[in-house]
């Protein structure tokens, strides 16, 4: 659904002579942010929904370092112009 979404803009844009370019993110971490769910989940077969804000929420109370080292790569810049 995403994509579409992209494309659409792009679509939008384009009788306007602008360009979209797509930049991939990956953040990772050490440690398994969801270890609590994720036992749960295990154990009950109960899936707990997590949105932005429970997030976000969760991420505000836990310790400084409870998810080990956080790394964030970007990748090269797609040009949806080129790519299509």
């Amino acid at each position: 659904m995403a994509i579409r979404w992209l494309i659409d803009t792009y679509c939008t844009l384009r009788a306007s002579r602008e360009t979209l370019l797509i930049v991939p993110v990956n953040i990772s971490c050490d440690r398994i942010y969801e270890s609590t769910n994720l036992a749960t989940e295990m154990i009950n077969g109960e899936k707990h929904d997590l949105t932005m804000l429970t997030s976000l929420r969760k991420l505000k109370n836990i310790g400084r370092d409870a998810l080990g080292d956080i790394y964030v790569k970007y990748l090269t810049p797609i040009n949806l112009h080129d790519y299509l």
